[in-house]
């Protein structure tokens, strides 16, 4: 059976990568439609954790956090959330999709030449975007994130500092 809430169809579309059926529905309903789950993902939250790179732009380019910068229910922004991304594995030999962090980097990019002084913005926890890029291993954000000016000095609640 279909569903007939915009919101649901809307975040259903951004999480399948249906950008054609995402452009109609953000028409009908609030765009940045927050997810009533316990993280609060908004609609560009979703595209960014799940790598859907068209939708993500599009959405953005919408004025998606114009108003209000997207952050989860753990102060997680945009640029912490794609640190926290690891590429999937693809088959059994434990090969990733290359492109798949390629997109999160084009992506954090994106975002922070639209909202660069979100760059040194933490979570609940304290961490910065450049806190869990280095606690996740993700060598190329953490090298775009201080390339970008990312301050590594800054501590998170435990004292711990990004590189350290």
């Amino acid at each position: 059976m279909a569903e007939k809430d915009a919101t649901a169809r809307l975040r259903r579309a951004v999480q399948e990568n249906n950008l054609f059926l995402v452009k109609r529905l953000i028409e009908r309903t609030d765009m940045r439609n927050p997810d009533p789950g316990p993280r609060r993902l908004t609609s560009l939250a979703w595209a960014a954790v799940l790598g859907h790179e068209e939708t993500f732009e599009f959405l953005l380019n919408a004025g998606h956090d114009e108003d209000e910068l997207s952050r989860d229910s753990e102060n997680n922004t945009i640029l912490l959330l794609l640190a926290e991304l690891k590429a999937p594995i693809l088959d059994p030999l434990g090969l990733t999709d290359p492109d798949f962090m390629g997109a999160a980097l084009r992506m954090a990019r994106l975002y922070y030449d639209r909202y660069p002084f979100i760059i040194d913005w933490s979570n609940s926890q304290g961490r910065t975007a450049l806190h869990t890029a280095a606690l996740k291993g993700n060598e190329e954000l953490v090298r775009m994130y201080c390339g970008l000016g990312a301050d590594f000095d800054l501590a998170d609640n435990q004292g711990n500092t990004p590189l350290h």
